[in-house]
């Protein structure tokens, strides 16, 4: 599987989801929902994107699922009735309830240090920003210049020596290397802690980057998964770009509204 282009299946698709008695929608944030930017403080939910996102929640479910903090997730997006996942997962917020990784919680002290020493180490490669996440860290580097990377990548080696008594774990996304920790949780777990609490509906979800492989991989027999952009995706199906993801949105709503009032 390598992510067949959709608009070519999307008959195929708008059947299964019309099909099915209910449907959950779950999307990455950064690089699916918004578009990448130079700076992570910097990336923004299109205002059109946040109105389809609205005309999709009175005919499915929704998601955001996001590596980051979830407290920042909500508040990038900005809605209510629908639920979130922040830290890949680690914490998730539905229907009112809240879900925290019971290790994830019990390390936190341990990501507030690792946070301290990643900066400490890489104040001074320029371009590169280190963010705290409550239960991990993340340090992008998006806007290093060429010229910094070997100093970079040999601190970051550091970093990970450092950082490797604790267990915490490295993952590495679109010009980031995430630091977390050592839960055994990901956004594909997530995923189906969401699908089962939501009765098990019929999944739709959306992801642009590597840990969005494990949401692709768990949605097998739940649903399907669209990769958002190139590389190798274990998806069902692709999206040529990010900005296809509101066309996307768009049509998943004026399907599923078919359906709702036939």
């Amino acid at each position: 599987m390598n992510g067949r282009p959709f608009w070519r299946h999307a008959a195929g698709a708008a059947r299964r989801a019309r099909a099915a008695r209910a449907v959950l929608c779950v999307l990455d944030f950064d690089g699916t929902l918004a578009p990448l930017v130079d700076h992570s403080t910097r990336a923004q939910l299109p205002k059109a994107t946040r109105r389809e996102l609205r005309r999709l929640r009175p005919v499915a479910s929704v998601a955001v699922m996001s590596g980051r903090a979830l407290a920042d997730v909500r508040r990038r997006v900005g809605l209510r009735g629908i639920a979130y996942g922040g830290n890949h997962g680690v914490e998730l917020a539905e229907n009112g309830k809240l879900f925290l990784h019971p290790l994830a919680q019990r390390l936190k002290g341990h990501a507030g240090e690792l946070l301290m020493k990643a900066r400490r180490l890489l104040a001074g490669i320029p371009g590169v920003h280190v963010e705290g996440k409550g239960f991990g860290v993340s340090v992008h580097y998006r806007r290093m210049p060429d010229k910094a990377r070997a100093a970079f990548e040999t601190l970051l080696r550091v970093l990970k020596k450092e950082t490797h008594a604790l267990s915490f774990q490295w993952t590495r996304g679109h010009k980031v290397w995430d630091l977390r920790p050592p839960t055994g949780w990901n956004k594909g777990m997530a995923l189906t802690r969401l699908w089962r609490g939501f009765g098990r509906p019929f999944v739709v979800c959306l992801g642009d980057d590597v840990t969005d492989e494990d949401m692709f991989r768990a949605v097998r027999g739940k649903g399907f998964g669209v990769k958002v952009g190139a590389g190798r995706t274990q998806a069902r199906y692709r999206l040529g770009s990010q900005k296809e993801v509101l066309l996307f949105l768009r049509w998943l709503s004026n399907q599923l509204t078919k359906e709702a009032v036939q």
